[in-house]
This record gives structure tokens, sequence and C-alpha cells, in this order.
């Protein structure tokens, strides 16, 4: 049988396809091999509006300027705070940096090159930055300067919950001057006033204690 191709595109997009979708379309391919026809169709329209998901999402990212993009595990968060990143960079001249946990930082660098939505640099210092998109871990964040951002972005930003926490407060600190800042994590809970109040007071909305008054 011959796949139509954007069958076999789609098959490149499952890594952020919302999991239980995904297991369901393997499912298909595994027990029922006959249908792949009507699986071409159903994978291509999940398809098309997870993008549309990812798009007005980022779209409307954008022009906020200073937000949050909290959603689930599997619907493109790092897809979006790639393009995110580098639409920043191609809006101001400036450098941006992405802050993630130590084990993401390669994988972020690889999805970049992946789907060629920008060069991504790997840091470990200030003097490792350049032009464009930069990459580090929160271990390593104390070696940088804020100043020099145009715009930064907090992955696994739920490392802000904590309002007395060492990187809570280095990090909103650092970057409270930075014109454009993102959020992104999936593990934030509505009712945790703690965590959206760290979040509020990153993104420069109002201070935790301002939220709780």
């Amino acid at each position: 049988m011959v796949f139509p191709e954007y069958f076999l595109i789609s098959f490149d997009l499952i890594s952020f396809l919302p999991i239980p979708a995904a297991f369901f379309l393997i499912a298909i391919v595994s027990f029922h091999s006959q249908s792949l026809n009507f699986l071409a169709r159903a994978f291509s329209s999940l398809i098309r509006c997870v993008l549309v998901l990812i798009r007005r999402l980022l779209e409307w990212a954008c022009k906020k300027g200073k937000c949050a993009i909290l959603t689930g595990c599997g619907t493109g968060k790092t897809l979006m705070l790639l393009e995110w990143a580098n639409a920043v960079h191609e809006h101001t001249g400036k450098p941006v940096l992405i802050v993630s946990p130590l084990s993401v930082v390669e994988q972020t660098r690889r999805e970049a090159d992946k789907f060629s939505i920008c060069h991504v640099t790997v840091c470990r210092t200030v003097e490792d930055v350049q032009d464009g998109v930069n990459i580090t871990n929160y271990e390593m964040i104390e070696h940088f300067e804020g100043s020099i951002f145009a715009g930064v972005v907090l992955d696994e930003s739920s490392i802000l919950k904590s309002f007395t926490g060492k990187y809570k407060t280095l990090l909103t600190d650092m970057f409270c001057k930075t014109p454009y800042r993102l959020l992104c994590t999936a593990t934030i809970a509505p009712n945790d006033y703690t965590e959206i109040g760290t979040s509020c007071e990153f993104l420069g909305i109002m201070s935790r204690t301002e939220m709780l008054a």
C-alpha cells in the first residue's frame, strides 16, 4: 500500500500529540492494519486540530509578551516556546534565553533542529551566549545576567512554586526588567494559590502579596 504523504508526516508529529490520542492511534495500527486508510484520515484531522491549537496559543503568547502556557503533557509546549523565543529574537534583534531542567536541555535543542525552527546555543555561562536563542539549565542560571536578554522562557516553570525558594527569588530578580517573559508548565494546580502567585510575580503582573490581599 502507498501511504499518502500527510500520513507519513503525521507520525513525525506524534511526539507532541496528547498521549491518550497517540496510544489510541498506535493501537489501531497494531490491531486493525486493514483500516489504515481510515487511520490516515483520522490522524490527519487530529493533527490539523492540534496545529490550530498550537498556532492560536502561540499567537496569543506573542501578543501578550508576558504570559504563561499551562497546557498538558504532549501538547507541543517545547515547539511553542521555541517559536516564541525565535519570534522575540527576530522582533528585537537581541538574544533570548530558555531556562530548562538539565535533563531536557539537549532534547529541546534537538527539537529545534528537527523542526527547523531556529538554531539553539547551549550555554553554561554568560560568555557562551550568542545572538539568537540560547538555552541553559536552572543549576547554571547564577552565571548569567538578565539585562542582556530581550526575552526569557522558563520551561517547567513550577520551579517557582516555593515563594521562599532560591531559584524563585533569583529568577524573579534577575529578569524583573526583561520585556518578554514566558512560563511553560503542565503541572500548575488550578487552586494552588502559591504557585499562581509566584508565577504572576515573575511575569510582573502583581506581587504574591498583592494577589493574596
